[in-house]
């Protein structure tokens, strides 16, 4: 899914073009609302429309992958409830998929950006994973660190206060870096603790899977005020402007 908003727009309201890629990875678009603002939980309904239609919808836990602008990689895109007024139980994006994020616009600000990426995603499960926090020495240490000794570091692990995290968030995306974790409720630099309980240096490719686990527990127990967030670029997924090229028009559907 691509999200964005207008200036124009109202609060909390964004436009999203939404795609599925078949099981031959043929794509084909499913909704395309950019022309009118959409509330959180109408987002919501739409992807789990789109996610329940699909080919094998019930063999396993979809993988939502969302395009933000890079003012929103703190958005709580997990928390958006799409249950009916009738439905029983929350239906938060966050419990149901694998919900992960993704930002163009920032990863394209580098020359050896696409390069950068391949590299380090084919080594994550080789790679050992970056703890940013205080200790790293800011922009310039991280940066530092990501074109030295951990030149294929495929994962980082941000800890911090929002302005810390706004500093180095950009820094994993630029230079390649293709799994970020960090928790958007952290208030500093010592809260750390609870995303150990989704072993957040454990085997990458559970990572997604762990996190949903995660906010299923932290939803129900207010006790848990982590609400983990992730970046996840996998080198074989296609980025929206790739899907809109590759997307025959005898394909389209519209949904919502």
């Amino acid at each position: 899914m691509e999200l964005d908003r207008y200036a124009k727009d109202p609060a909390d309201h964004y436009r999203c073009s939404v795609w599925r890629l078949r099981p031959d990875g043929t794509p084909a678009r499913a909704a395309s609302e950019s022309d009118r603002p959409r509330t959180g939980r109408e987002i919501a309904r739409l992807i789990r429309e789109v996610a329940g239609g699909a080919e094998g919808a019930g063999d396993g836990v979809a993988l939502v992958a969302v395009s933000v602008p890079p003012d929103a990689l703190e958005l709580a895109l997990d928390e958006w409830d799409g249950a009916g007024a009738e439905e029983y139980i929350s239906a938060r994006l966050g419990e149901d998929f694998h919900l992960v994020l993704r930002c163009p616009k920032i990863r394209r600000r580098s020359r050896t950006g696409p390069a950068d990426l391949k590299r380090r995603w084919n080594a994550r499960h080789q790679s050992d994973t970056l703890l940013a926090d205080h200790r790293v020495g800011g922009r310039a240490g991280l940066i530092g660190l990501l074109k030295t000794t951990h030149r294929d570091t495929a994962r980082v692990l941000v800890h911090g206060s929002t302005e810390h995290r706004g500093e180095l968030l950009p820094v994993c995306l630029v230079m390649g870096v293709p799994v970020v974790l960090w928790d958007r409720a952290a208030p500093g630099p010592d809260d750390c603790a609870p995303l150990d309980a989704l072993a957040p240096h454990g085997p990458v490719d559970g990572l997604p899977e762990r996190v949903r686990h995660f906010r299923v527990r932290a939803y129900a127990d207010q006790v848990v005020p982590a609400r983990p967030a992730l970046v996840w670029e996998d080198i074989e997924l296609p980025l929206p402007d790739e899907l809109q090229l590759a997307d025959p028009s005898e394909g389209t559907e519209r949904t919502g």
